[in-house]
C-alpha cells in the first residue's frame, strides 16, 4: 500500500529507550525514547507490514520550534503519560505502553508542499475528526439546552493486538 501524508491511528507494539542518535560522545547523556507502532488504514484494519518508528528526545535541551518553554524530558514524560504510562519510571515503559493506542502523522512534503529529504511517520497529539450526522447533532444540542447529562460515557476497550 502506498502511504499518503496524513493522519493515522496506530498501535504501540513496543517502546524502548535508546541513547540518543545526535548523542557527541559518551558523557551526552541524552536519551530517545522509540516506540514502534502499527498502522491502520481509514477502516481501521492494520496495514500490512507498515510500521511506524517514532522517537520522543529525553534530554534537559529546549526545543526550537513548538513549546519553547518546557525542556525536551518534561515534554517527553507529559505525553508518555497521556499514551499510558504512570509516573516516571522509565523501567516499565515497555509494558505499560504496549498495546496502546496512539495518533500518527505521515510526511513527505513541508508545509509549502516541497518534498522532504527524509519523509516518515510522527507521533501527533492530534485527534481524530469525527463528522457527527445532522440528526445526531440535533439530538446533542437538546440535550445540551435541557442541561440533560448523558446516561453513559464511552468507554475504551482493551482490545487484542491485530499487528500480530
Amino acid at each position: 500500500m502506498d502511504i499518503q501524508d496524513g493522519y493515522y491511528d496506530g498501535q504501540i507494539l513496543s517502546a524502548e529507550i535508546i541513547r540518543s542518535r545526535f548523542a557527541k560522545d559518551e558523557s551526552d547523556n541524552r536519551l530517545e525514547v522509540e516506540l514502534t507502532c502499527g498502522v491502520f488504514d481509514q477502516n481501521h484494519q492494520p496495514i500490512n507490514g507498515e510500521r511506524a518508528i517514532v522517537y520522543l528526545e529525553l534530554s534537559s535541551e529546549f526545543p526550537k520550534y513548538g513549546d519553547t518553554t518546557k525542556p525536551f524530558w518534561q515534554q517527553t514524560l507529559e505525553h508518555l503519560n497521556e499514551l499510558g504510562m504512570q509516573g516516571e519510571d522509565l523501567t516499565t515503559l515497555g509494558e505499560q505502553l504496549k498495546n496502546k493506542p496512539c495518533r500518527l502523522n505521515y510526511r513527505s512534503k513541508d508545509k509549502n508542499g516541497c518534498a522532504l529529504k527524509n519523509p516518515g511517520w510522527y507521533l501527533t497529539r492530534a485527534r481524530e475528526r469525527i463528522a457527527i450526522k445532522g440528526a445526531d447533532a440535533n439530538a446533542m444540542l437538546r440535550q445540551m439546552m435541557c442541561g440533560d447529562v448523558p446516561t453513559s460515557t464511552p468507554t475504551q476497550s482493551t482490545s487484542t493486538n491485530p499487528f500480530n
